[in-house]
């Protein structure tokens, strides 16, 4: 059945029907119909992640419908409801209770199919809703017999569902032979005490006025008491009293019949059982376009064994694949006693692509490099797509490569533009690679070991590379924990997260004048670094909400300060890589302000030398309109050796803060002229600058001698409590 043919199916029922697909803890409708305008919604708001699922759903009720979802995906219960409230678009509260059924994969969870009934809704409606509900729970199970059995039994298997479901006396299919001007009975399934024709030795039928009504209307529905004298012979013959009867076609012709025939008396089809016999035969006709003409009974095997192997969107190998060959390849390594290669590869930054152009960009990259993947590694290697935006590529024991200049050629390829329609888009690889055979290491093994080795270089930088070794056991240990730290923050506002402050001091009259918010987490009594979670923030996509955390904590403290009577004081805010990327940071970002009720003058938006350089045109542009609104920018980590003076000139920076590395090696001889260059060279732009890493006397002495503006550093004050700055204002 083509994936339209679904959604005539789902746009029928009276109710609010759409899958949803999770991944990395995030909810994504995947398709859901038009009835969701009655909570005055428009179905591509939710599909394109304009307004997310769990945004609808009444805040007072969320945390027990995720919990009851989790809940039933641990067990084997797969279908279930819930009762909560919807939040309208005009933001009123209407009870509903949704149908829900899982879809599991060898994995797990892959999807849910869910129902949204109003708790207002007749109870005629509602139950019109079961119904089908109880439809679509018939389809799904065709499609996981389907999947689980070879093709060539795929119209019994839905001739016998149907009938069962439907509790009719027969059901069959008969194709047309022009030869013989005749019907034969290819499929059929008899209810309990009904006798099969083909064992009543009718395997083939006569053409009949029937044919002729089913090639010109397409359907013949007969109701008991109501058959048209034309039919009676024939229902007679067969002691059939009602008939729901539906053309089949192959590639556009006609092809044949499916028939629900009911012998008892009391039989009236109603509306809902015709559209979905329909869509029943549809499905048939499908099957039958792929039939070989050689053979119209036999599917072709390796068309099947490709669909099942091949990824849908890039059509290269799949993870399915994977599995097989790699377990295959190290055999061959066992046997041959030689060493082979699995590389994982993660793309960077790719759901900045997804999110902020669109998923019709990201998967033209995907396609894109999914092929230049498949032609670089023919066999003996393989390239598949692994899912997501993860590839994996299998080198084989017995090919002649060298490990390193793969690596690098790799690199090399993923730091050139990817095309994607009109524009040009920089996806990164980092690459996690895994050795075998190893004792007692499976082809999962192989495959954990690599994803282990791939988050690995994916925390040192992006970009990066890694190869698998036993050491990185404990760090996949500490990842899995700091995972449950940080989905368990998600899940109950951001417990056990702490904004911090590093005050910033005027170099003159030693005043603090501003202090950086810093993010920590504490756990277990010991605070954690940034550097220790926010990579894995960022790969689980928890770094926009995390932001604007930060940043409202933040103004909130500034606004406490200011308030204090310091009209003057300035809270710097850091923005992320990601957060550059946003589509609506700014929105987001004037939306807090407005609610703290703080002015933009006492904001100081920073991002890095590295963000600025990686994102020029677009922090070039939320630059100036943040100078438009008063908020002013700082750039931080300057003289890194990333960006250049023209670069910064271009930028409406108002203040720079240096990088770290600038004075921790005063005692070289070329260090403290450099530093003073620096400095003497920002002020030549009318740049403020800010030494930041003071740490020592000697720092310290050697910026209160020089021209810079502001210091910052474990010299003057450490990272401290919101109430410690607000203690420390007051002083």
């Amino acid at each position: 059945m083509t994936h339209t043919d679904i959604e005539k199916i789902l746009e029928h029922v009276p109710a609010v029907v759409g899958r949803l697909i999770r991944k990395n803890g995030e909810w994504r409708v995947d398709y859901i119909t038009e009835n969701i305008r009655e909570y005055g919604y428009d179905k591509e708001e939710l599909i394109n992640e304009e307004v997310t699922w769990e945004s609808i759903i009444h805040p007072d009720d969320l945390v027990v419908v995720l919990r009851t979802i989790d809940a039933y995906e641990k067990t084997s219960i797969d279908v279930f409801h819930l009762e909560y409230r919807i939040i309208t678009k005009e933001k009123k509260s209407r009870p509903v209770v949704s149908y829900i059924t899982a879809n599991r994969e060898q994995r797990g969870i892959c999807s849910h199919d869910i129902v949204i009934v109003s708790q207002a809704t007749p109870m005629a409606c509602q139950h019109l809703v079961e119904s089908h509900i109880q439809q679509q729970l018939v389809i799904n199970d065709i499609f996981q017999r389907l999947h689980d059995n070879q093709l060539e039994e795929a119209i019994q298997i839905i001739i016998d569902r149907v009938g069962e479901y439907m509790n009719i006396s027969r059901a069959r299919f008969c194709e047309w032979n022009e030869e013989s001007k005749d019907y034969r009975i290819s499929y059929e399934w008899a209810n309990q005490g009904t006798e099969l024709l083909t064992d009543a030795g009718a395997g083939t039928l006569a053409e009949t006025n029937i044919t002729i009504d089913l090639i010109r209307e397409g359907k013949v529905v007969v109701n008991a008491g109501e058959i048209p004298e034309a039919y009676k012979e024939v229902f007679q013959r067969e002691n059939v009293q009602a008939a729901a009867m539906f053309a089949v076609y192959r590639n556009g012709c006609y092809h044949g019949f499916v028939s629900f025939d009911e012998r008892a008396l009391q039989r009236k089809w109603n509306e809902e059982e015709i559209e979905f016999l329909l869509n029943i035969s549809r499905l048939v006709s499908t099957i039958v376009a792929r039939i070989d003409t050689a053979d119209k009974l036999k599917i072709s095997q390796q068309q099947i064994k490709e669909m099942a192997f091949t990824d849908y969107l890039t059509k290269i190998s799949n993870r399915s694949k994977c599995d097989i060959l790699l377990n295959e390849a190290i055999e061959r390594a066992k046997q041959g006693k030689k060493i082979g290669y699995l590389v994982f590869i993660d793309l960077d930054d790719f759901k900045i692509v997804n999110d902020c152009y669109g998923h019709d960009y990201g998967d033209e990259i995907l396609i894109n490099i999914a092929t230049w993947l498949n032609e670089k590694y023919e066999t003996p290697n393989h390239a598949f797509r692994f899912g997501g935006d993860e590839f994996v590529v299998l080198i084989d024991g017995d090919a002649d490569v060298d490990l390193k200049e793969e690596i690098r050629r790799l690199h090399e390829k993923a730091s050139q533009p990817w095309k994607a329609k009109d524009k040009e888009f920089t996806c990164t690889f980092s690459i996690g690679i895994a050795q075998y055979p190893m004792e007692g290491v499976d082809s999962k093994g192989v495959v954990k070991q690599a994803d282990v080795a791939m988050y690995e270089a994916k925390r040192m930088g992006k970009n990066r590379h890694k190869l698998y070794d036993s050491g990185l056991d404990s760090l996949a240990k500490e990842r899995l924990n700091m995972e449950t730290i940080l989905s368990n923050a998600m899940e109950n506002d951001f417990q056990g997260f702490e904004v911090k402050y590093q005050p910033v001091v005027d170099k003159e009259s030693g005043s603090v004048r501003a202090a950086e918010a810093l993010l920590r987490i504490r756990h277990e009594g010991a605070a954690v670094l940034p550097g220790e979670f926010l990579p894995l923030a960022e790969y689980l996509g928890f770094t926009l909400p995390i932001g604007e955390f930060v940043f409202r904590k933040a103004l909130k403290t500034c606004k406490k300060i200011v308030d204090s009577g310091y009209s003057d004081f300035k809270m710097i805010v850091n923005l992320t890589n990601r957060q550059i990327q946003e589509k609506n940071i700014l929105a987001k970002f004037e939306k807090i302000v407005k609610e703290v009720g703080i002015e933009n003058r006492n904001i100081l938006i920073s991002y890095s030398e590295k963000n600025a350089l990686e994102n020029f045109e677009k922090v070039q542009m939320i630059s100036n309109q943040l100078k438009e609104e008063g908020t002013q920018v700082i750039m931080d980590q300057f003289g890194g050796g990333s960006a250049s003076f023209l670069q910064l000139h271009e930028l409406p920076v108002k203040t720079i803060t240096t990088s770290l590395s600038l004075i921790q090696n005063l005692q070289e001889v070329y260090a403290k002229d450099f530093a003073k260059l620096i400095i003497e060279l920002c002020h030549s732009m009318n740049k403020k600058v800010c030494v930041n890493g003071v740490e020592t006397k000697e720092e310290y002495d050697f910026c209160m001698k020089s021209e810079a503006d502001y210091l910052q550093g474990f010299y003057l004050y450490n990272v401290i409590k919101e109430t410690e700055l607000l203690e420390l204002m007051k002083e």
